[in-house]
C-alpha cells in the first residue's frame, strides 16, 4: 500500500515538472510555436516519458490552464506570482 502512495506522488511530481515546463516555454516561445519535445527536453525527459503522462499536447495545455487558474499568475519564467505553487507543496512533503 505504501509503495503505491509513493508511485502516485513520484506521477504527481513528474506531472508537475512537464507543466512548469510547459507552462516556461509558452511564456518565452508562445503555445503554437512550442513543441511536445521542446517540453521534454524544458523537463529533462524523453518525449515518450512526456506522453505516458500526457496524451496529447492538448492534454499538457489542458493541465497548464488548470494549474494557472488553481494558484494564480507566473511571470516570464514561469515562477508564481502568487500563493506557493502546487509542485512546490509536493516537493516540499514528498518529491524531496
Amino acid at each position: 500500500m505504501q509503495e503505491r502512495i509513493r508511485q502516485v506522488a513520484g506521477s504527481s511530481c513528474i506531472r508537475q515538472r512537464i507543466v512548469q515546463a510547459a507552462i516556461r516555454l509558452h511564456s518565452e516561445f508562445g503555445f503554437r510555436k512550442t513543441t511536445v519535445a521542446d517540453i521534454a527536453r524544458g523537463a529533462s525527459m524523453s518525449p515518450a516519458n512526456v506522453y505516458r503522462f500526457f496524451v496529447s499536447k492538448q492534454a499538457i495545455e489542458e493541465a497548464v490552464v488548470a494549474d494557472l487558474f488553481e494558484w494564480g499568475s507566473v511571470d516570464r519564467s514561469g515562477r508564481r506570482l502568487t500563493s506557493q505553487s502546487r509542485g512546490a507543496r509536493i516537493a516540499s512533503g514528498v518529491c524531496g
